[in-house]
């Protein structure tokens, strides 16, 4: 991850908002090694590249009230909620000279 350390991750999650700031600290604290959850933490923060912070911070607050500190769990809520999101905010598509339309697949 270019110009992120693995220390810095803490304090961006903080930056994001309350609920990736929670979900951070419920993460490191749930593991017995806390930097095992970085790679974790770098996933979130990968999936901000692609989502608002408002809809990663809602993410987030979905995971803390369940009680899950799960990377995964915080991608298939954006995947499953972006449709809710305002159109401006939903991530962006991808154009890739090796990339077919839907319509190839029909």
């Amino acid at each position: 991850m270019t110009g992120v350390q693995t220390c810095a991750l803490p304090i961006w999650a903080s930056k994001i908002g309350n609920g990736v700031e929670q979900f951070a600290k419920n993460l490191l604290g749930s593991l017995v090694i806390p930097e095992q959850g970085f790679n974790r933490l770098r996933g979130i923060y990968a999936l901000g590249k692609s989502y608002s912070n408002d809809a990663l911070n809602k993410a987030c607050k979905a995971a803390n009230s369940c009680g899950i500190h799960s990377y995964s769990y915080v991608k298939k809520w954006l995947e499953e909620n972006s449709e809710k999101l305002p159109k401006e905010k939903r991530p962006k598509n991808i154009k890739h000279k090796n990339l077919r339309p839907v319509q190839d697949f029909k």
